[in-house]
């Protein structure tokens, strides 16, 4: 088993040698994608509960069918 060199690595429990871990960034952020919703009505309850404008979005309906997301107009 190869020795583990840093604290940090000790502590973590990673073995590997590579940069691909988390901890060595420090500017990690969780991506943010569009908010989906299941039914039409739920789509506009929640855009207008957030004051959201609509004419910057569009509602855009998923190549599923199933799903509708609001996404800022392709025209603009």
């Amino acid at each position: 088993m190869s020795k583990i060199h840093t604290r940090q690595k000790r502590l973590l429990g990673i073995t590997s040698l590579h940069r691909m871990h988390r901890y060595f960034f420090t500017n990690v952020v969780a991506k943010k994608g569009a908010k989906s919703f299941t039914d039409k009505d739920k789509a506009h309850a929640w855009a207008k509960e957030q004051k959201l404008d609509t004419k910057k979005y569009e509602l855009y309906e998923l190549p599923s069918g199933k799903k509708w997301q609001w996404r800022l107009n392709a025209r603009d």
